[in-house]
């Protein structure tokens, strides 16, 4: 934790007069009235101050450390790995994949990620799976979706052994 500025130590020390007021006139709501705080803040002071000490009378930042919707990289590359192996499947499936392999996220995780790389339709999928290094075998159910988007391929397709 940072070291709190001459602002945020002001800040605390009015708290604690309010504390202070509060115990020497018996009478927290006469106490509030008088430094303009409401009952339920002088409960929250109180209880912060009674958990932390002076520390817990420094405002905190209103933001948290961590934004809750910024994935880890290794979920993210969880995420990439099965749309590079099923890249026909929308997010909805793509999601009951991810959780059946132990992955908790949401559907609404993959369809966001997908839209910062761009990947929302099933054609852009394909075509980015195509050019990772990974994918060098089709299955036959890939086959027939990229036969089903492209009927060009259908006269390309060479099998070779």
């Amino acid at each position: 934790m940072s070291t709190p500025s001459k602002l945020e130590k002001k800040d605390a020390k009015h708290k604690l007069s309010l504390l202070q007021l509060a115990e020497n006139l018996g009478n927290v709501s006469k106490a509030c009235r008088n430094m303009n705080f409401s009952r339920s803040q002088f409960y929250e002071i109180r209880r912060r101050f009674d958990l932390e000490g002076f520390q817990g009378l420094i405002d905190r930042p209103p933001i948290p450390k961590n934004n809750p919707r910024k994935k880890n990289k290794e979920t993210k590359e969880n995420i990439l790995e099965i749309t590079r192996q099923y890249p026909g499947w929308g997010h909805r499936r793509i999601t009951l994949q991810a959780q059946l392999e132990g992955l908790n996220i949401s559907s609404g995780t993959v369809y966001r990620l997908w839209k910062k790389l761009n990947l929302l339709k099933r054609h852009q999928r394909w075509l980015w799976s195509e050019k990772q290094e990974n994918i060098l075998e089709l299955d036959e159910n890939q086959i027939k979706e990229l036969e089903n988007i492209n009927p060009c391929l259908k006269e390309r397709h060479v099998e070779s052994k």
